[in-house]
């Protein structure tokens, strides 16, 4: 079973692309120049630099997320008395964000021995378990059903507020029997006077 992962070093994460998107880049490398062309607008100086980093960038994948964002999960997690260093901050940042990028290989890897091509919180949740984290996996099957019923929750709620306004426009066109209306103001219904 082979992740994709070639090198996990705190200096650089590189992810393998599969075979078929790998052939893909070569193919469409090889049909497009490397140096662009020269023409008779003068570029500036700095335009080349950016373009080989960009190229760079793109054989690299980079993941860390936001500094803040790990601070408060710390600060959740650890003591209060616990402080944390800048260094240690971006190396749990680095080591995260190096993780994440492990787990979508691992469960891109599953979902592509299904056929598939779109990743499922089912093929997540194999990946953990082929990765030795057996013991986050009732976690998240508990996190994932709550957050399906809040999902489902929204969506009812949605349709439940779309379906007043409806009904609701459909008073207002007959006339009648209209029990509130819309103040000008605010937009907001309120009891229809007198």
């Amino acid at each position: 079973f082979k992740t994709g992962v070639t090198s996990l070093t705190m200096d650089e994460t590189v992810l393998t692309p599969p075979p078929a998107a790998a052939a893909a880049q070569r193919s469409s490398s090889a049909a497009e120049p490397t140096d662009p062309p020269p023409s008779s607008s003068a570029t500036p100086a700095s335009a080349a630099p950016k373009q080989n980093a960009n190229a760079s960038a793109s054989a690299n994948i980079e993941f860390e997320p936001p500094a803040a964002c790990v601070r408060r999960l710390l600060k959740q997690a650890l003591p209060k008395s616990t402080n944390v260093s800048k260094d240690s901050l971006a190396a749990i940042c680095r080591a995260s964000g190096i993780f994440v990028l492990y787990l979508t290989a691992c469960a891109n890897d599953v979902a592509r021995e299904g056929r598939r091509t779109t990743i499922v919180a089912k093929d997540v949740l194999a990946a953990l378990k082929e990765l030795d984290f057996e013991d986050f996996v009732p976690l998240m099957e508990k996190f994932l059903e709550g957050h399906r019923r809040d999902e489902r929750s929204k969506k009812e709620e949605k349709e439940r507020v779309k379906k007043r306004q409806a009904e609701r426009a459909s008073r207002e066109e007959e006339g009648g029997d209209v029990a509130e209306r819309r103040d000008v103001a605010t937009g907001k219904f309120v009891a229809k006077d007198g």
